[in-house]
């Protein structure tokens, strides 16, 4: 009987430290989703309030940008801008479907027009690409040039300077 108290007090004195420890498991986990989405959020809600668009055309817009950036990077690089920009896979989804803005543009469009005219110039280094994304989000144009700085600076604050040239390099040349 002796023998079984003791272990039952033994039990007892442990459970409260394996309770603890896997509290405090459970709360990095929700604490890292957490994080992760507010870092997405923070992108996000400085392009809506700096820009004075809407959470979708942020995301879109981000989404489209990323897009451009994921078939111009290194996989390598590309693979640390997903792991920065949480949600990554959801951004892309956000973004206009390609296929469907290139046959919207097809109709002869002056922007269209204009962003063929633009790129032969060598003025925007394929970011004329995302005009038709940001006009199907409801946004002008130039609201592509106006997206960068935010983005380029949020890459430089959480992935280094390495990887926002790279990002940049991507989506600007040279």
């Amino acid at each position: 009987m002796k023998v079984l108290a003791a272990v039952a007090l033994l039990a007892a004195s442990t459970l409260p430290a394996h309770a603890a420890d896997f509290g405090s498991k459970l709360g990095g986990l929700l604490k890292s989703s957490t994080s992760q989405t507010q870092q997405q959020g923070d992108l996000i809600s400085t392009l809506v309030s700096s820009l004075g668009v809407t959470q979708g055309q942020a995301e879109g817009g981000t989404g489209a940008i990323m897009a451009m950036a994921k078939d111009k990077m290194s996989s390598a690089d590309f693979g640390k801008l997903s792991d920065i920009i949480p949600n990554m896979g959801d951004l892309l989804k956000a973004a206009p479907d390609a296929a469907a803005v290139d046959s919207d543009q097809q109709d002869g469009g002056t922007s269209s027009l204009l962003g063929k005219a633009t790129s032969m110039l060598g003025d925007n280094y394929g970011l004329e690409d995302l005009n038709g994304a940001f006009e199907s989000l409801g946004m002008d144009s130039g609201m592509v040039r106006q997206f960068l700085p935010t983005i380029l600076d949020y890459v430089q604050s959480k992935g280094g300077t390495a990887l926002m040239q790279s990002l940049k390099t991507a989506l600007l040349g040279g």
